[in-house]
């Protein structure tokens, strides 16, 4: 163990020069430093495992066999933007009118927050958490966005009964333990062919994001 992390330090060493934090104006610039603020904790992660390297002052500014934890950040950070962009263009698309910015999550939570309050003082119930900060009320409404917009995609599907009674008949040949009727799983299947093509449609968007520049220090990215 300790030649293993031996052999990682000399791997990842300070670099002379600082290296140049990434400068991203985006559509939702809050949204993108909220994102890079919890990705920070799996930065730190992956370059203590692959590399043995702890966090100090020389963190950010370290070179680790061509990595970079500022850039990485950034890289990943930036991936998972795409993605979150892409989910909430698609839930427009879809009739979901809400305000998924920031700054309108944000809204929405001091509203919740101070709604639960009230209720507390009351001496009401309050299920779930009495308040709620900004990064568990953002999975809250990202994983109700996600349902809901398969929800949708499951209303629109255009497949045949005998497109799905071929699609059951597959599962129970390579799944013989399936003891449930057609009826029965028929409104799974749906939503199952639902979720694959949200997941589709995201993974598309993604990759057509595009990133122009702005000017000679900055770029921003123009999405979809």
């Amino acid at each position: 163990m300790i030649i293993a992390t031996a052999v990682a330090a000399r791997k990842c060493a300070a670099t002379q020069k600082a290296v140049p934090a990434a400068k991203n104006i985006l559509e939702d610039e809050e949204m993108f430093e909220f994102i890079k603020e919890r990705n920070m904790a799996k930065t730190y992660a992956y370059f203590e495992e692959k590399y043995g390297v702890s966090f100090d002052e020389d963190f950010w500014e370290r070179d680790c066999n061509g990595e970079n934890p500022k850039e990485y950040l950034d890289k990943i950070s930036e991936e998972e933007y795409k993605r979150i962009a892409a989910a909430y263009s698609i839930a427009k698309d879809l009739g979901i009118d809400k305000d998924f910015t920031f700054k309108g999550i944000n809204e929405r939570l001091q509203k919740e927050n101070e709604e639960r309050k009230k209720r507390i003082s009351e001496g009401k119930v309050v299920f779930g958490l009495q308040q709620y900060d900004f990064g568990n009320y953002f999975d809250y409404e990202y994983s109700n966005l996600k349902i809901e917009s398969i929800r949708r995609y499951k209303e629109k599907l255009e497949i045949s009964e005998e497109k799905l009674r071929e699609i059951y008949e597959k599962k129970t040949e390579v799944n013989p333990e399936i003891k449930k009727s057609f009826d029965e799983l028929k409104d799974a299947i749906k939503k199952e062919l639902a979720e694959e093509q949200y997941e589709l449609a995201v993974k598309e968007r993604v990759s057509s994001a595009k990133t122009v520049s702005k000017n000679e220090t900055d770029h921003a990215f123009l999405i979809f």
